[in-house]
């Protein structure tokens, strides 16, 4: 039985009905009449998003954001629309059966289609906005391509890629083209430029072009004006600032001479340091510093790996203020103690009785005070006679006990150190103890002493220089002493860092009370001052558009600048082009940091790729990607090059770098009949590379010589560093003189560790900006590169192309890769020396092995035999010298003469090894 076949219930059922239809009704009325009170603001928002979606321009993430921010209250008008709508479909369902009845009143909630159709929409974009301004950008960007085709045709010499197209077309708030090497980066900038003018987007005044020196910004200026016809605003970071600067003080700042002249300024520091003396709590401060600080102390016991250590021998050399070489920190410090409290001692003086055995060599303390016949021996042990993890610590210990058992054997006083005490902070409050107790008078020397001292070693000098680097690093990034002393704290020589701030706060203020007397100002003024009067409102400007080139350059004063400019014009725009791969300044103050985390100091942005490089070809390519992409805090980018029948990148092994260089060129000209134009490339300033000779001529030119010697070598050729060859290219690249060593490629030299509180954070993968370096190098040269290698101090550079590349062609001997006899880890390596070669082992000073030169040739060095152990032979290959080895050391036997002739080890003198035996007829 159904409802129907009762009246009664279904009648009272439709009364419940309507009765619910109607009160239901009558609450969604107060919704209906918030929402048509609310249509003018809905409709606005709507009609504003769909100009701006219809518009002749690009669609920036800004754009939708500001729509957004603008229409908040219609964002939450339009949640109440929702639950309207949805609400109105549920009484629509649940009332079907009512709709004789409450038709014309369910018609009266329904909002107009058209209206409730922008609903729809505008809610569909909060939900999918980013998405629906992607595919609306897309279908823009295609369209542009096809107006501007023509433009981007012959905008500049040959057509511009889709990529540099694609672009110049972007046109985000914040805009970041990351460009590989010789993929166009200053065509993009001009086709930006063009594009911006041709598209009306801007006149002429509103645009601000921005490189880092003089020489690219006319170069950049020529360009513009011969590929777009017109003029624009291009400058310097320095010169802007200076612009900025007349502008808002109404008058032109006089700009120190010392900001051009690093010389002038640290005699200038030099001179303050001097007249400073004077003050007794200066005088002490400094001279604290160079006794106690002025060497980067690190503990050797706090080492962890094997390679930590050897890195940080290597990088060092460690002095005292007598001016010997020692091995360690500690050894340091207690040489600089016994110097300033007058005692005389000789550092590693020969024991007082002949101790080299077969197992020994002749014993030399650390220390030995002549006056008092006291030997001193730094231990290199913790409290639990535990040494650094990659000493060996039984062989340690028992030598050790060896070096007791001389001195107890002899009855000489000994008086040992430890590397604990170093540790503690205690070695030398310990050392004054035990000297006192052996009846050790002190006789200190003055402060003033202390400084003549420093000063005729050099030491005020390298001080010197250091506090110009810190000074300008400083001011650079715009750093104040209490982010200084913040930074210090986390560093683990925070005494070290704390005295040298204390010496530098007193120096800085000179020179800023100089600038100011004199009413001038330095470089980094220019920008720091600049960036105050942007920030202050004291400056306006009307750019829309800053174009920045070399992005990878930025500093964080520089980027300060830029940041005040964008923020005080919030429709301003940023379009940055750079390479991460080529960020090579980090000495001068630059943070790649901007570059890779551009995202996070750049909000609304995006980043863009140029990777068809036009200046190399695919095998250069192959070699220099892989190399500069195994660090992998760089921007990961797949560069494609063009294939032609040119070699790639050459490996040329030397023994003597003028010759190399000349068989080079020799090969380079008979590649063609016309003059070759090779770049040639160093690391370092061409005065460094003394062992040219006669081929020196070839580096010293300032632009493209040709040459045409006796032997009819033609060719263009021109010397630029590393560094001063970015930006250029030749049709061949040569890259001369890379070793390994100090001043080998890459380069050893560390720069004091004070200057990373005023440096950017150095990339944790090794040797990261050597390795850019490189890379820079590696892609001058468009149809081959020569790389121009050492056989006898090999580059690890060199040697992980070679291994990563089995395929590259390799011109000469292969290197003599020999394993050091003595602590079997390290590779013999040839160091420089006046007048003869001479070999060690490359973990020197940790192992000090030095093989024999050949006394036959010169040039090689003995090594074993494969024929027999007990022989040696010459490393190279063209000597046919052999010998008996020593059977007591690692002399070899020689015929001498002394009533009669006899086998005698070579080792006589220099080891003092009296192995002697008969010549056997």
């Amino acid at each position: 039985m159904s409802i129907s076949d009762i009246p009664i219930y279904g009648t009272l059922i439709l009364i419940i009905l309507i009765a619910y239809s109607c009160y239901f009704l009558y609450l969604l009325n107060d919704k209906r009449l918030i929402i048509y009170e609310n249509k003018f603001m809905i409709t606005k928002s709507y009609d504003e998003f769909i100009h701006l979606y219809n518009d002749d321009r690009y669609f920036s993430k800004r754009d939708y954001q500001k729509w957004l921010n603008r229409n908040k209250d219609t964002g939450t008008s339009l949640k109440k629309c929702e639950e309207y709508i949805l609400d109105l479909k549920k009484i629509n369902d649940v009332t079907q059966i009512l709709k004789p009845i409450l038709g014309r009143v369910i018609k009266y909630f329904k909002l107009d289609e058209n209206f409730q159709g922008k609903i729809e929409y505008l809610l569909k974009i909060i939900r999918e906005g980013p998405e629906i301004v992607r595919e609306r950008n897309e279908l823009f960007t295609n369209k542009e391509l096809d107006v501007y085709k023509e433009f981007f045709d012959e905008v500049e010499l040959s057509p511009l890629t889709i990529e540099q197209r694609r672009s110049i077309i972007v046109d985000e708030a914040h805009n970041l083209v990351v460009a590989g090497a010789g993929t166009g980066k200053t065509s993009t900038i001009v086709g930006k430029a063009g594009y911006l003018l041709r598209k009306r987007l801007t006149e002429e005044e509103g645009i601000l072009l921005l490189s880092f020196a003089r020489i690219p910004n006319r170069e950049m200026r020529e360009r513009i004006r011969t590929r777009i016809g017109t003029e624009l605003n291009i400058r310097t970071f320095h010169s802007l600032g200076l612009s900025i600067l007349r502008r808002s003080l109404k008058y032109r700042p006089n700009v120190s001479k010392l900001s051009e002249d690093s010389l002038n300024l640290q005699r200038k520091i030099e001179e303050s340091i001097q007249n400073k003396l004077v003050n007794i709590d200066f005088a002490n401060r400094i001279n604290e510093y160079f006794v106690y600080y002025l060497q980067p102390v690190e503990n050797e016991l706090d080492i962890r790996t094997e390679q930590e250590y050897d890195d940080y021998i290597k990088s060092v050399e460690i002095r005292t203020l007598n001016g010997e070489k020692v091995k360690s920190y500690a050894e340091c410090e207690i040489a600089n103690f016994l110097f300033i409290n007058g005692v005389e001692y000789s550092y590693e003086h020969p024991y007082i009785v002949d101790t080299s055995t077969e197992e020994h060599q002749q014993y030399k303390p650390d220390f030995y005070l002549p006056e008092y016949e006291i030997w001193i021996e730094h231990v290199g042990i913790d409290r639990r006679g535990n040494t650094a993890e990659e000493i060996d610590r039984p062989k340690y210990l028992k030598d050790l006990q060896w070096k007791r058992g001389v001195h107890r054997e002899y009855g000489t006083t000994l008086i040992e150190t430890y590397g604990y005490e170093h540790q503690e902070g205690k070695l030398l409050s310990n050392l004054n103890e035990k000297l006192v107790q052996r009846g050790v008078q002190y006789n200190p020397i003055s402060e003033q002493q202390i400084y003549l001292k420093l000063r005729k070693l050099g030491e005020v000098t390298q001080f010197s220089k250091l506090l110009v680097k810190f000074l300008k690093l400083y001011k650079s990034n715009n750093s104040t002493m209490q982010d200084l002393e913040k930074k210090a704290k986390a560093y683990p020589n925070l005494k070290r860092c704390l005295s040298f701030l204390s010496i530098f706060k007193d120096i800085y203020s000179d020179y800023e009370n100089h600038l100011k007397e004199n009413g001038e100002i330095d470089f980094d003024d220019m920008i720091n001052l600049a960036i105050e009067q942007v920030e202050q409102g004291n400056y306006k400007h009307k750019f829309k558009y800053i174009l920045v080139d070399e992005f990878q350059d930025i500093s964080q004063s520089r980027y300060r600048l830029l940041r005040a400019l964008l923020d005080k014009n919030e429709d301003v725009k940023l379009f940055g082009v750079g390479d991460d791969w080529q960020s090579i300044y980090r000495f001068t103050g630059s943070d790649l940091s901007i570059m890779t985390s551009f995202h996070d100091y750049f909000e609304h942005s995006k980043i863009m790729y140029l990777t068809q490089t036009f200046r190399f070809n695919e095998k250069i390519r192959n070699v220099s990607s892989s190399f500069i992409m195994k660090n992998p805090q760089q921007y990961k980018k797949s560069l494609t090059a063009l294939e032609d029948e040119n070699g790639g990148v050459t490996i040329v092994w030397y023994d003597f770098l003028g010759k190399a260089l000349h068989d080079t060129l020799y090969n380079i000209n008979s590649l063609g009949n016309r003059v070759a134009e090779v770049q040639i490339m160093g690391r370092y300033n061409s005065g460094h590379y003394t062992d040219l000779k006669e081929s020196a001529f070839l580096i010293k030119s300032r632009g493209y010589q040709q040459r045409l010697d006796e032997n009819h070598l033609n060719v263009s050729s021109k010397y630029l560093t590393v560094h001063k060859s970015k930006g250029s290219e030749a049709e061949y690249g040569i890259i001369i003189g890379v070793k390994g060593g100090k001043y080998g490629f890459p380069c050893e030299i560390e720069d004091d560790p004070i200057l990373n509180l005023v440096l950017s954070k150095e990339d944790e993968y090794p040797n990261a900006e050597e390795r850019r370096v490189f890379y820079v190098a590696l892609t001058r040269g468009k149809k081959q590169m020569y790389v121009l290698a050492d056989r006898n101090q090999v580059s690890k550079f060199v040697k992980e192309l070679v291994e990563d590349n089995p395929s590259m062609q390799v011109i000469g001997k292969q290197p003599i890769l020999i394993q050091c006899q003595e602590c079997k880890k390290g590779t013999i390596t040839k160091i420089e020396a006046p007048g003869k070669a001479q070999y060690r082992c490359d973990r020197y000073p940790l192992c000090k092995y030095e093989p024999i030169t050949c006394p036959q040739c010169g040039f090689g060095f003995l090594i074993q035999s494969a024929e027999s152990k007990d022989h040696y032979v010459c490393s190279n290959d063209e000597c046919e010298f052999k010998a008996r080895k020593c059977p007591w050391c690692d002399g070899y036997l020689q015929i001498r003469e002394k009533n009669g002739r006899f086998w005698g080890c070579s080792s006589y003198w220099p080891k003092n090894c009296r192995y002697t035996e008969p010549i056997v007829e």
